[in-house]
């Protein structure tokens, strides 16, 4: 009997294995276990032998039109063996290819694909079919909260590391992978800082903006974090020079405590562009990745679109659209870069621009970020929205912004 194939040129026991194992290297540790088993689990499906028939007529040729589902079998499998976590593998596996499902949807398509289902798993080699995990719901719960907001945006990690994974070995297998060698966090910290060293203007603005500067690199070597993440405020006017000492802020924190990268969002494409094409002329175009609506899909290189996906690099210059929906979303090529956000450091610009009417899902799901999955989060604006209505802790980088707005105005107002 033939080896059974995930697709042509490829045994299919290799690719789960190596899914597996690129899926658990895209979590925290906690959560590593999850990942290998949903990446064991997401195509057996494949030993369906109508599967086995219909992909090996695709290698010799044919168009067969029949093609038989295979996310199912192991989202079955694991709802059905692994208990709460179980579900959570059951929702990445069943929609890494569609997207995920809603709870209240799995079991009607789990119910929909009874007979592909049974055909695969009878097919299954017991490897690939784990029945316990080494992580118990409540240390998971624990680590990563409990509420519907928090479980979905855990979901979602998850799922992004399996759609990585799975992609990432197609793409390797295909010899179409990009490289992901990048600069280190603390060499492009140095080179920012060598950079605007070369400045020397003496008056009293460009004074200003120096002791701006370097108050934002003090509090970033003194900043102490709550289980390694944590919300601060970078209030300060316009003029002041909060694009290099922001982002110099955000590589001193990133090296100092151990972040993998920093991601840069602006409102608007304009503000975007301009700042993002300063990252790179300092850091290096390779080592900053941007990436927003203006790139179009259909022209743009391979690697650009891929490293969109993946946002591997040390520094990620995107749009509050693009990062904010990135959140929210269910589909595949949205969520893959979920696992790059964890242990980073997200600097929002302009921070007022944010709409009011999801200003509380945005609060919600930074808070999440950074209570539960290592992220230090930036609010960088010269009029800052209300944040005293949020149940979130945030620390002000600046002590006294007043004292930069007083230096850097420009005009002054007389009640006649």
């Amino acid at each position: 009997m033939n080896q059974p194939i995930a697709r042509p040129g490829q045994f299919l026991p290799s690719h789960l294995q190596a899914v597996g194992e690129r899926t658990s290297a895209r979590l925290p540790s906690i959560l590593s276990k999850l990942g290998q088993v949903a990446g064991l689990l997401h195509d057996i499906g494949k030993y369906n032998p109508q599967w086995q028939k219909w992909i090996n007529a695709i290698a010799s040729g044919a168009s067969p039109s029949n093609h038989p589902g295979h996310a199912q079998a192991g989202a079955f499998w694991a709802a059905k063996q692994l208990g709460a976590l179980g579900n959570m593998i059951a929702l990445c596996v069943a929609g890494h290819h569609r997207g995920l499902y809603d709870f209240s949807q799995l079991e009607g398509v789990l119910k929909a694909y009874s007979d592909e289902i049974e055909a695969a798993i009878a097919q299954t080699p017991s490897e690939f079919l784990p029945s316990t995990l080494n992580v118990t719901p409540d240390q998971v719960l624990a680590t990563y909260g409990e509420s519907g907001s928090q479980l979905s945006m855990l979901i979602r990690i998850l799922f992004g590391a399996l759609i990585d994974g799975d992609r990432a070995d197609v793409a390797q297998f295909e010899g179409t992978l990009p490289s992901t060698k990048f600069a280190e966090i603390a060499v492009l910290r140095d080179k920012l800082a060598s950079y605007v060293a070369e400045f020397s203007g003496t008056s009293p603005v460009n004074l200003a903006r120096k002791r701006f500067y370097e108050e934002c690199r003090q509090f970033a070597q003194k900043v102490v974090l709550q289980n390694g993440g944590g919300i601060f405020d970078l209030t300060a006017p316009c003029g002041c020079g909060k694009t290099l000492s922001g982002a110099q802020l955000a590589l001193d924190i990133a090296g100092r405590l151990n972040k993998d990268r920093v991601i840069y969002v602006a409102p608007f494409i304009s503000i975007l562009e301009q700042n993002a094409s300063i990252l790179a002329k300092v850091l290096g175009r390779e080592n900053v990745l941007e990436h927003h609506s203006n790139f179009d899909p259909k022209s743009e290189a391979y690697e650009h679109k891929i490293a969109g996906e993946r946002w591997l690099h040390p520094v990620v210059a995107t749009t509050a659209v693009q990062f904010f929906e990135s959140l929210f979303e269910s589909s595949p090529r949205r969520c893959r870069k979920l696992p790059s956000v964890v242990n980073s450091v997200i600097f929002i610009d302009e921070t007022h621009t944010i709409p009011t009417n999801v200003l509380n899902p945005v609060m919600e799901a930074l808070q999440i970020l950074s209570a539960h999955w290592g992220c230090v989060v930036i609010l960088s604006s010269a009029s800052q929205p209300d944040y005293s209505k949020f149940p979130v802790n945030i620390t002000s980088v600046i002590a006294d912004p007043d004292d930069y707005f007083r230096a850097f105005r420009r005009v002054r107002y007389e009640m006649i």
